[in-house]
């Protein structure tokens, strides 16, 4: 995500300005990156619950229809095979914590949403310089608050991910 600092040129800008700058970033930058975030997670989710659940279907059906004698071949491949990729689904679906990052993006979405309509509902209100600067700073510290929460919560999961002593489960 962006830094939102307040750039440095020859032409001095106004805290009215800067709002405005301030929220389109967030409209084109911000929102669209949580929205993608989401999207993709949620995707691969699915798509390895998806993948774990119908390997292991297959697997059930194809040893329900094999009889004596026919475990050889595309059948014993299968029965191989099949089981190892619900596996490697379900592995990753543990490692990469998709539904877990999905909730957290959505969350922060739905947040950074609330930020720019605070925003666009502030400077409709501000009428002078001060004001404006007021409203910059206050939507500039709930960007970072929701940064912050979500880089923490991220961080928290990595090190879910890693810890031999969580068991898979959140400390």
């Amino acid at each position: 995500m962006e830094g939102h600092e307040k750039k440095e040129t020859g032409n001095k800008r106004t805290h009215c300005q800067l709002l405005n700058e301030l929220l389109n970033d967030l409209e084109t930058g911000d929102l669209p990156w949580y929205e993608r975030a989401s999207e993709r997670n949620n995707y691969a989710w699915h798509t390895a619950v998806g993948v774990a659940i119908l390997a292991s279907v297959l697997s059930t059906v194809i040893a329900g229809l094999i009889r004596d004698g026919q475990f050889e071949g595309v059948w014993r491949f299968l029965m191989i095979v099949l089981p190892a990729i619900g596996t490697v689904a379900t592995g990753f679906l543990n490692a990469f914590k998709f539904r877990e990052k999905e909730a957290m993006r959505e969350e922060g979405r739905i947040e950074m949403l609330d930020i720019i309509r605070e925003g666009r509902s502030l400077q409709a209100d501000s009428g002078d310089e001060a004001k404006c600067k007021l409203n910059y700073d206050t939507i500039r510290k709930r960007v970072d608050e929701l940064d912050r929460a979500q880089n923490n919560r991220d961080a928290a999961l990595r090190r879910d991910q890693r810890s031999p002593r969580s068991g898979g489960r959140g400390e």
